[in-house]
């Protein structure tokens, strides 16, 4: 069976004034008046940047956007996700993922819930995916999963449950786990250059302001593999807090509608804990 696993991802946007106040040249009788002038102007009003540009609002402007976005939208996706990754990449963070794929009938075909727990650098991480295919067109082999996996710098441990046996459990090294933190960004950046986007608010979240974006106005008909519909929380450091998005593809040649979301929560506070089976798991070292 053929899957395809797209998600849209809508990223925030903020728009800086551009005019300054004019200062008449009688005003300026020296270099040491004109830059009190300019100051003392720009301290009495509420504009922006004028036209060479104001260096703190410039500084401003470099904080709240992140590489990757403009005024305009997603101009290079490939450097908002690195952003994205380099802020995470040094603190502690969890996130779940909800993928599921219905018919156009509203029928459930599967679902998959996916959280994962990551220490800075990825040192230590905790992934569990649980999924449910009962509804497929055809026998899958596989109607009810549940994978987990805990790995350090060099080894993992796995646990592997199917159609509710007991568990499985399996030693490995780290590159042989079936599952990582990884995974998101590949579904991030797959998202991202998919669909336009435009800023509809802001959202203040633990006394940080998120940039609220959605799905433009639509300009014809749905597209496969495009996001029909979808919104997500951006901060200005650019990691993407949350998302949410709709799109239509096929499974097994049949239309399906794909519905993602995503969310990164407990950023620099997350623990990531050896699973109670590990003493089991490290007893079998099977490569299978």
């Amino acid at each position: 069976m053929t899957r395809i696993l797209l998600a849209v991802v809508a990223l925030g946007l903020l728009a800086s004034g551009a005019l300054s106040p004019a200062v008449g040249a009688e005003r300026i009788a020296s270099a040491e008046s004109a830059s009190a002038t300019g100051a003392d102007a720009l301290a009495s009003t509420d504009l922006g940047v004028g036209p060479a540009g104001d260096a703190r609002t410039n500084q401003a402007n470099e904080t709240e956007f992140p590489p990757g976005l403009n005024e305009s939208g997603v101009t290079d996706p490939l450097a908002l996700v690195e952003r994205h990754r380099a802020t995470l990449r040094d603190t502690s963070y969890a996130t779940s993922t909800s993928v599921t794929f219905r018919r156009p009938n509203g029928t459930l075909v599967s679902e998959t819930e996916t959280t994962a727990r990551v220490a800075p650098d990825g040192e230590l991480f905790y992934v569990a995916s649980t999924g449910s295919e009962t509804n497929a067109t055809r026998p899958l082999g596989v109607d009810h999963y549940r994978i987990e996996a805990w790995a350090n710098a060099t080894d993992a441990v796995v646990a592997d449950t199917f159609r509710g046996d007991d568990p499985q459990f399996r030693h490995v090294a780290r590159e042989d786990a079936p599952l990582g933190p990884d995974t998101n960004w590949e579904l991030l950046y797959s998202a991202l250059g998919t669909a336009e986007t435009e800023l509809v608010g802001t959202v203040e979240r633990d006394g940080e302001t998120l940039y609220k974006v959605a799905s433009g106005s639509p300009t014809g008909e749905a597209v496969l593999g495009e996001a029909s519909d979808f919104s997500a929380l951006v901060g200005p450091d650019g990691v993407v807090h949350s998302f949410q998005t709709t799109q239509r593809s096929t499974l097994d040649g049949e239309p399906v509608l794909v519905s993602t979301t995503m969310q990164v929560t407990q950023v620099g506070t997350t623990t990531v804990e050896r699973p109670d089976w590990y003493d089991r798991a490290v007893g079998n070292a099977s490569t299978r």
